[in-house]
Parts: structure tokens; sequence; C-alpha cells
């Protein structure tokens, strides 16, 4: 069993990231500290909306060209090549860094650290995280997939960023793995459709 270099690195980083978490240090966030009907509204209404938000970039903003070109996509990869190791590892992985970085550290320190209000923090924190995602231009070079990213991390990251102020890590964690798991389960889905 190979695993590529990019695969190590991102064990490597969440390793990183999680051992100040495991000494104690900083805590605040990583568990449930609101729970009520409001809450629960944005979490289920916020999950749909993203839900039905990602089907329709994906069947309404992707074309055949940009369907092609996500082929290249190591979980659509992973999907179509039956790699199990990698869908319950690596892309768990890559989930966890990415609320671990953009809301876990980064709201934490600008809530903290700097002082800021929950709003600007979350919508910071949901910019920088879309911007994280301009590095699918230089994997896919497709406007289309370009803008869709883009879109859906942004409204993603805003809808975690609440999530984690109020039900914790976990949650953000399970939301944001659901949501883009189940997208990319659509575009394998279409992809196949379209060879057939």
């Amino acid at each position: 069993m190979t695993y590529s270099i990019k695969n190590i690195i991102k064990v490597i980083l969440f390793a990183l990231l999680i051992i100040p978490i495991l000494f104690g240090v900083y805590t605040d966030y990583l568990y449930v500290r609101s729970f009520n009907l409001a809450v629960f509204l944005i979490l289920i209404f916020g999950s749909l909306f993203l839900y039905i938000l990602g089907g329709m970039i994906v069947k309404i903003g992707f074309n055949e060209v940009s369907l092609l070109k996500m082929e290249k996509h190591e979980v659509i990869r992973a999907l179509r090549e039956k790699k199990i190791i990698s869908l319950i590892t690596f892309f768990p992985i890559t989930i966890l860094t990415e609320e671990l970085i953009f809301r876990y550290y980064l709201i934490g320190f600008l809530l903290l650290q700097i002082q800021l209000g929950e709003i600007v923090s979350i919508f910071i924190s949901s910019g920088v995280f879309s911007l994280y995602h301009l590095h699918v231009w230089f994997t896919f070079k497709n406007p289309r997939i370009l803008i869709g990213y883009l879109a859906y991390s942004f409204l993603l990251g805003l809808l975690t960023a609440y999530l984690l102020l109020t039900l914790g890590l976990i949650f953000c964690f399970i939301l944001h793995f659901s949501l883009v798991f189940l997208i990319y389960i659509r575009i394998h889905t279409i992809i196949i459709k379209k060879k057939r």
C-alpha cells in the first residue's frame, strides 16, 4: 500500500494541529456551548440549503468540460477506483484539518487574541476559507469549478463557523464532511452516467 507525499503531509499537518488540543491548550469551542431551537433550526435549514445549493452548482454550474476536469480530483478518483482507505482516512483528515485551521484556530485567535466580535470573526474566517480554495485553479484551470468552490466554501464557512461557536468543533467537522462528501458522490454519479 503506497501513500503519496501529499497524504503523508496531510497526516503530519493534522498531527501538528491536534497536539495542542491533546495537552489541554486552547480548549474553547471544542464542545457544545449552546443548543436551543434557533441553533437547531439554523443547523437543519443551513444544512438543507447547502445540500441543495451544492446540487445546483454541480448540475447547473458545471458543464461537461468541468465535469471531465473534476475526474482528476482525488476524492472522485478514490470513489471511481474504490480506494476505501483514502475515503475513510485521508479525506476526513483533510476536512478536520481545514476545520482546525479555518474555524477552530482562526476564529479562536480572532475572538480571544484580537478580540473581534463573533460576526466579524465568522466573516473573516469564511472569507479566508473561501480564498484558500483558490488552489483549485492550479489543479483544474476552470473558471466554473473555481467559482463553484469559492462561493460554496464561503457559505459553508459561514455555517460551520456559527456551529463552532454554538455546537463545537465536532459538529463542524461532521457537517463539513457530510455535505462535501455528498457533493463528490453526486459529481461521481453524474460522470458515470455521462460515460454510459
